[in-house]
């Protein structure tokens, strides 16, 4: 709003023919209507909020209230440990357990899909989303779980019009893709209740990888960060196989891992939520650290250090936004960059 309001001020002065969309006042809603525009942001990973309400103008209200609880773990060897590191859980080994689950997330997502729920399961890598979801269908026994959200829908390429089930009808509209895009083994993996979720799918695919998941067609689910936020699904546990991305030297940082484990226990979805880090013997006061650290207080990009001005101009050069040397000092006067170089130290973030 502030940058349409000076926009508008501005042009009050200039030519009757404006040069561009930031002269013109476009955005600015029309005086004589009663259309109330309200704009409301929420975080629940943003440690420093009140700054930027500050720097938005913005009334701020804030809660610590969760609608649904979410336990956060780590597994140590056998054992399951909360945030302070007491020994919660002790994992039994079922005699002749399959000796290359060396992790124990094949055990842990058994212990979910045996009380009828979903896993989600974070890995670094497209490569070991697929490798982590066909080992997962090929050790366990999935079923559809019961009363899925979104009932299957008629599928004119299944025997009479309608799949048998919604594993079916996901199976039915995998095979539609074909090439070179691992549809053929996601189908195979999908027809076991397993599935997997990453960059490597075009968006119809993951699309309908997602639809199986929340209509209970599919209960386990092999992901990258492609589903860290924004996505909405029913997931009792969530599993960090991994906590890095792509490689150990690309940990996670405490927003994303809050990001990450908030996929369970959603409000309206689920009635409880878990998310369980795998630790092994090197990193086990990392991923303690990591479940006890308040998230990273964000910080402009704008500030001369970060050289974010140059690409934000060109960004408003591209859109059309400004054409003009005029243009330039008025969207650099507006009131959004002065405050953000204030609030927002240089070296942080």
């Amino acid at each position: 709003m502030t940058q349409a309001q000076q926009g508008t001020e501005a042009a009050n002065d200039a030519p009757k023919t404006p040069a561009s969309p930031l002269m013109s006042g476009q955005s600015t809603p029309d005086p004589g209507s009663d259309s109330q525009v309200q704009i409301i942001g929420m975080s629940a990973t943003l440690p420093n909020v009140d700054q930027v309400a500050h720097w938005l103008d913005a009334v701020l209200f804030q809660t610590d209230f969760r609608p649904v609880e979410l336990k956060q773990m780590v597994k140590i060897d056998n054992g399951i440990r909360d945030k302070s590191g007491q020994v919660i859980h002790q994992l039994e080994i079922p005699p002749g357990w399959d000796p290359n689950d060396k992790d124990h997330v094949g055990l842990l997502t058994k212990e979910t899909i045996d009380a009828g729920h979903s896993v989600l399961i974070f890995c670094c890598s497209k490569v070991q989303c697929e490798v982590t979801a066909k080992f997962i269908a090929k050790l366990l026994t999935i079923p559809e779980r019961p009363n899925p959200i979104a009932a299957p829908q008629e599928d004119p390429e299944t025997p009479g019009g309608v799949p048998s089930s919604a594993r079916a009808a996901v199976v039915a509209g995998l095979s539609r893709y074909k090439g070179s895009d691992g549809s053929g083994a996601l189908k195979e993996v999908v027809a076991r209740g397993a599935a997997w979720h990453h960059s490597g799918l075009n968006g119809d695919q993951r699309e309908l990888v997602e639809k199986a998941f929340g209509s209970g067609a599919v209960s386990v689910l092999c992901a990258t960060s492609t589903v860290a936020a924004g996505v909405n699904m029913p997931v009792r546990r969530v599993i960090f196989k991994h906590s890095y991305i792509g490689q150990p030297t690309n940990p996670l940082d405490p927003t994303r891992y809050m990001q990450m484990s908030g996929r369970a226990g959603r409000a309206g979805i689920d009635s409880e939520g878990e998310s369980i880090l795998i630790a092994n013997r090197g990193n086990i006061d990392q991923l303690m650290a990591l479940m006890n650290a308040d998230s990273t207080p964000i910080s402009s990009c704008l500030v001369e250090t970060r050289r974010g001005m140059k690409r934000a101009m060109l960004e408003v050069v591209a859109a059309g936004v400004v054409s003009s040397s005029p243009d330039v000092e008025r969207y650099l006067k507006c009131r959004w960059a002065p405050l953000a170089a204030t609030w927002c130290t240089p070296s942080a973030g």
